[in-house]
């Protein structure tokens, strides 16, 4: 099985120390602690492909965008966050990224590459981390969630989890994505009182493996709960579901009114 690990990720720039400094880094210990023991698991693995996929960046109403620029190249910074040292760099597998392509129409999903190939903070901020359990740099397959249906998203997982197997090199799985901002009045997204309510319900799932229940969470609640990471969730699902793996749970918190879970899968 080429499919090593696979992990549920936040993505606040804050918890990278250059946006963050001491001050800000402090409401967010536990999630930043989780993702050292987390690099450490992925470091074990010593990846040579990486997918990704994230709610930021080229977002498509209807189709789930992969990241495949002219030169085969992803690049960014966290410039705008006042870290501009903060770069990563990755190559692209392009015969890997058509392959997905042709897989998920084959499937009826619709999946579309995109030329685009400056990095979100959505990707930067758990790759920050991630990076530094790179022995030798793996080539990276960025992936960005479109606004479909979260079974579009589980069977798009199922397609990832089918071609990774299928592949001789290592591969990791990331589903980057934050849960509710709304769990207190300063909230990026104000307060709504389902933002506790949907990020305790999910967190209770996943760790019960009930993923059906997930897969069938009303989208209109949802949207009240104000998450952002809900189809990256049912992408990992789709990944994960029905294999033999080992399940670790590391944190759940919620400073800056922004849940924030990390959880590993170790085939």
């Amino acid at each position: 099985m080429a499919l090593k690990y696979a992990a549920i990720t936040p993505h606040p720039p804050v918890m990278v120390p250059d946006v963050g400094g001491k001050e800000g880094l402090k409401p967010v210990e536990k999630t930043v602690n989780s993702m050292l023991a987390l690099t450490k698991e992925v470091a074990e693995v010593e990846p040579e492909i990486i997918f990704i996929i994230t709610p930021h960046g080229p977002v498509d109403l209807s189709a789930i965008t992969v990241r495949m620029p002219e030169n085969m190249e992803l690049k960014g910074s966290l410039w705008q966050f006042g870290a501009s040292n903060v770069e990563l760099s990755y190559k692209v597998p392009k015969e890997l990224c058509y392959k997905i392509l042709e897989k998920s129409a084959e499937a009826g999903l619709n999946v579309k590459g995109v030329e685009d190939e400056t990095l979100d903070h959505g990707f930067l901020a758990p790759m920050f981390y991630l990076d530094k359990a790179f022995k030798k740099k793996p080539q990276v397959v960025s992936m960005n969630m479109s606004l479909g249906s979260y079974k579009n998203h589980y069977e798009f997982g199922k397609i990832l989890r089918e071609i990774a197997n299928s592949l001789k090199e290592k591969v990791v799985f990331i589903a980057s994505g934050d849960l509710s901002h709304r769990l207190s009045d300063d909230a990026p997204g104000g307060f709504n009182k389902e933002g506790e309510v949907f990020d305790k319900k999910l967190v209770k799932l996943l760790k019960e493996k009930k993923y059906e229940d997930i897969l069938l969470f009303d989208p209109f609640w949802v949207d009240e709960a104000g998450e952002c990471g809900m189809r990256t969730v049912c992408t990992l699902i789709g990944v994960v579901e029905g294999q033999k793996v080992e399940q670790k749970f590391y944190s759940y918190e919620g400073p800056y009114g922004v849940g924030y879970l990390v959880m590993g899968y170790k085939f």
